[in-house]
Order: structure tokens, then sequence, then C-alpha cells
């Protein structure tokens, strides 16, 4: 087997594997319980009298990834409710382990054309790396749907009639924020990363559109670099003395937590609020993460995309049947592939069931999620929605963060990044 290139320069690679991030071999098999393994090497025919289910592979990190495995349960639950109505064409998925580089992805998708096995693909990865399988699904006219946290804004130079995203959006998250922390929390930010949510595009976003808004960031620290690894009461003592009115803290794929564990004990620092983004935190209350441990005692505005107050029967059915599944509590990657799967449903609803009319079907999308009312952007064919900020004080209320503006960021003006390929979903 060919050595896996990184989309990672060397020192992200050795702080992943760090992290127990190790990439796996390209292993093909039915992925959940309930799902069928597409038949291997049998040529897609277009549907007609032969009825068969719509085929879709979908391409995910190691078994064991927590964030992965929530995008999956999310697929299966909304699989699972979609089986009791009636008029729905089956659809089977076939799950393909690609680790965490792009040469496996790349291999995956060339065979996926080459037998011509799916209907529709569906990878977990960021949009950049997306780009480097879009041409291989175009040429068969397969549409290929890149799930990812939003960690990295799209290159809409790489568009394709035949690629689309499903997305938590995380930078445009962020960079809403930021603008509400402008106006709300005070013109002194702070801003603390791990070193791998250092490269991506969720702090620039933030930073951006805080300082747009007339705010200055005061320090900016990375917390865990292997070059000069601080203690994390170092760390804290260093942002305190830089008098910040607030702190943005990136470390939902950190190994450790001591950063905000030290934040939250000194005394000092505990006063100043902090505003955090991480997707993998159960939000099945719609409350900020924290409660009954030492975080408790911090201010926090956790960047959220569900808020069960805004659609509360949505929310209501999704929970539920997530639980209902024994898959536990949710968060929003399990959201995420639930989405995704519904995306896929109301396609082909939308087309009678014509697998060939999917791609052109996705940018007509709108769908009413628990997150809200989430619709395909057209241009760039990345589904999304609104953004939130859920807050730990008790009986407070999640708060719809504005979506202006965000547009400009197609510009240059963020620093080009090079994230993982399958990030927060695999951390």
């Amino acid at each position: 087997m060919k050595t896996d290139t990184s989309y990672t320069d060397d020192s992200r690679r050795s702080a992943l594997k760090k992290l127990g991030l190790a990439s796996a071999a390209v292993v093909t098999r039915p992925i959940l319980s309930g799902f069928n393994s597409a038949q291997n090497g049998s040529a897609l025919s277009p549907f007609g009298a032969s009825g068969r289910p719509v085929r879709v592979a979908l391409l995910h990190p190691d078994q064991g990834a927590p964030g992965a495995g929530m995008v999956r349960a999310g697929i299966e639950t909304f699989l699972g409710s979609r089986e009791r109505l009636v008029g729905r064409r089956g659809i089977e998925v076939n799950g393909i382990t690609i680790g965490h580089g792009v040469n496996r992805a790349i291999a995956a998708a060339r065979r996926i054309a080459k037998d011509r096995s799916a209907d529709v693909v569906v990878g977990m990865m960021n949009p950049s790396a997306a780009r480097w399988v879009r041409d291989m699904f175009e040429d068969g006219s397969v549409p290929f749907l890149a799930v990812h946290a939003g960690e990295r804004i799209g290159d809409r130079a790489g568009s394709s009639p035949y690629l689309f995203q499903s997305t938590l959006g995380l930078w445009q998250g962020a960079y809403r924020a930021g603008t509400w922390a402008a106006k709300h929390l005070g013109s002194r930010c702070a801003i603390a990363s791990s070193f791998v949510e250092s490269g991506f595009d969720i702090g620039p976003a933030f930073r951006l559109a805080f300082e747009r808004a007339g705010g200055t960031v005061v320090h900016s620290v990375v917390t865990n670099a292997r070059a000069e690894r601080l203690e994390p009461r170092t760390v804290v003592k260093q942002i305190v003395n830089a008098a910040p009115d607030f702190v943005l803290s990136l470390h939902a794929t950190a190994a450790d937590g001591d950063f905000l564990n030290a934040y939250a004990a000194s005394a000092a620092a505990c006063g100043i609020p902090v505003i955090s983004i991480d997707p993998r935190a159960p939000l099945s209350a719609g409350n900020a993460p924290g409660g009954g441990t030492i975080l408790s005692r911090l201010r926090t505005y956790t960047v959220g995309v569900w808020a069960p107050a805004f659609a509360p029967e949505e929310s209501r059915l999704f929970a539920s049947r997530f639980q209902r599944n024994g898959h536990g509590a949710p968060n929003a990657f399990a959201l995420l592939g639930y989405d995704t799967a519904n995306l896929i449903d109301h396609a082909l609803l939308t087309t009678g069931n014509d697998v060939r009319e999917l791609a052109a079907a996705f940018p007509t999308m709108s769908l009413a999620s628990a997150r809200g009312t989430l619709s395909v952007d057209q241009e760039g064919g990345t589904l999304a929605g609104p953004h939130y900020l859920l807050s730990s004080g008790i009986g407070a209320q999640p708060i719809a963060l504005a979506g202006d503006d965000v547009e400009v960021l197609a510009s240059n003006e963020i620093p080009r990044r090079h994230g993982w390929i399958s990030s927060y979903l695999a951390a």
C-alpha cells in the first residue's frame, strides 16, 4: 500500500498521532445495523422498473472516531424513521473506512467511480480535501456530499455541479459570534487555541468579524504547541495580565482539558467570560456544557447550531428518535448526519425517486430541521442554517446570531490554512 500523504504539515501530523488519530487502511463494510451492503462491482442502471434501492457510499474515518460515529448514528436514526413512511424508495448505505489521509480517500473514490457502485457518495472530509475527488464523480455524474463541521472556508473556485456540502458552518458561526461579542461583551478579546485548531479558519473568522466591529485582540496564544508547550497556569496568567473583556477558547479537539480547568480554577480569570466552539458537546437540553463540573464556575457562551427553543417540535422528534435507538444524548454531529440523510430523502422525493436528477435537485432544497430552517446555497452548493449562543446561566435563553455579512468571507481576507481531512469528525 502506498504511504499516506497527509493533508497536514509534519508538526501537525505528529500532534494528531499523539491524540491517537493514526490513519487506517481502506476497509469496506456495512457500518451500522440495519444498513445493507452494496453489491460489489454491480453496475448502476437508470431507475425504472427494477426499483432497486438507492446506493449511498459513505466514506468515513476509523470506526472508533467519536464524531464520525455520531454522524453515522444520525444517518441511521433518520433512515430508521423513514422506513415507516409510504412511497419511499429504499436506501442502502455502504461504509468505506478511509482513515485520515487524502490518498486513501482518492483510492476509494476511484474504485467507486470505476465500479459505478453508488448513486450518491457522502464523504466525511473538509471542502478542500473534497476537491481531490470531485472530478471522478463529476465524470460519472454522481453527486458527492462532503460532510464536515465547517472548520474550513470552502473555495468557490473549486465548485462543481456535482459537489455539495452538508456542514455545521463553524466558521460562519464564529464570524457571527465575533460581531455579537464586540457589541455585547466588550472591545478587548484574548484568543486561546489548541495546536490542531490553530490551523482551522474558525479563529481567524471570529477575529475578522470582531475587528470589523471595532474590537481588538489583545492577546493570542496556542496552548499546546509542540515547540513551546506552556503550562496552563502560565497561559491563564498571560491572559489575565492582558486584561481582556472576554476569551475565545478553541479546544474541542485538544486531548487535554487542562486550559479550561486551569482557567476556571483561577480566581482572577473565572470572572472573565469565555466563548467556546465545541460541536461535540451534548446539547440535548440546549444549554452550554459544563454543569456540575469546575467549568460551571465560568460564565460561558457556546456557539452552537441547535437551540430547541427555536424549533421545538423538530427538536423533540429528533432527540426522541435518536435516544430511542440507544445512541444516548445527541450532539451537533448526530444532527448533521440526520440532516444529511434528510437532504438525500427530500431530493429523492423532488425527483420522483430518479437518482439521475439528484444533482439538479440538491441546490433547490430547503429543510425543516431541529437546527431551524436549512437551505442549500445555490452558488456554493452548501446546506447550512442558523447559529446560536448557548449561555451557561440558569434560565438563560439561547441567542440567535445574525447572519449578515458572512458572504464577504468569500474574499481572501482570511489567510489560507491547512486543516486535516476529517478534523473534528475523527478527534
